[in-house]
């Protein structure tokens, strides 16, 4: 029995020092195509690496150069915003995805925005799902901690200070633990969309019969409001109009 698990735990192990070679392998490869300037094949290996793997800020991120090199300004804009969604402070997506945005006929007016809320936004964007929660299960301890002080402690000046500071640990930590479902939703909901035809139609209803209201471009970042049949309703800057599904791609 002990040699059956020792063989099984050897070829577990095996297989992990294997497998990730071939990874790095064809990370390597991509990297050689992009110098080469073959950023078709670069591209295709990066799209075969985000279904080899679970998805990558990284990968996102060179997935989007090699698309921006070939001139597809719509997939390029895409893998970025895809990329910020994994990892929010990934300065280089940021810094990639405003040069793209800056070939992208149709330009937004964010003016409208409260500063608060984009302040808000902005804070929350400082780090994904998976590290505010992080932060607030390590305050969540913090807090506990500071409880058992207060309830076991003797001096009256110290008890009171355990228990405002842990009052004080447990809230924030339940406000960073919000802000965890907050970026969780935002991979999950994918309620934001990029354009992806050269230029389309949006139509007053969910037919091609529909009015003509106005022409958004490729690389245009739309809301996703509802969806109906094949036509998402969606919103930019405004205006709100309804697209064939087909002519966006969901962040």
């Amino acid at each position: 029995m002990k040699r059956l698990t020792a063989s099984v735990l050897f070829i577990f192990f095996a297989f992990c020092l294997f497998a990730k070679p071939d990874l790095t392998r064809e990370q390597n490869q991509a990297s050689i195509y992009y110098s080469e300037g073959k950023y078709q094949e670069a591209a295709e290996i990066y799209e075969n690496l985000l279904t080899a793997e679970t998805a990558s800020a990284a990968v996102y991120y060179n997935l989007g150069n090699a698309y921006y090199k070939m001139g597809e300004i719509g997939k390029s804009i895409l893998n970025y915003e895809r990329a910020l969604l994994v990892s929010p402070n990934f300065s280089d997506a940021k810094y990639n995805l405003e040069i793209a945005q800056f070939k992208v006929v149709d330009k937004v007016d964010g003016s409208e925005k409260v500063f608060i809320s984009r302040w808000i936004s902005d804070f929350i964007n400082l780090n994904a799902s998976n590290q505010w929660a992080y932060f607030s299960a390590i305050l969540f301890i913090v807090c506990a901690a500071l409880m058992l002080a207060y309830t076991f402690g003797k001096g009256g000046i110290l008890r009171r200070i355990a228990f405002y500071t842990g009052l004080a640990t447990f809230i924030i930590s339940l406000t960073m633990l919000s802000f965890a479902f907050v970026q969780k939703n935002k991979i999950e909901k994918a309620a934001y969309a990029i354009i992806m035809d050269g230029s389309i139609t949006i139509k007053s209803s969910p037919d091609v019969s529909g009015t003509d209201l106005f022409v958004l471009h490729e690389g245009s970042k739309v809301k996703i409001r509802s969806s109906l049949s094949d036509w998402f309703e969606i919103e930019l800057d405004g205006n709100i109009g309804w697209v064939r599904q087909r002519a966006v791609e969901k962040i």
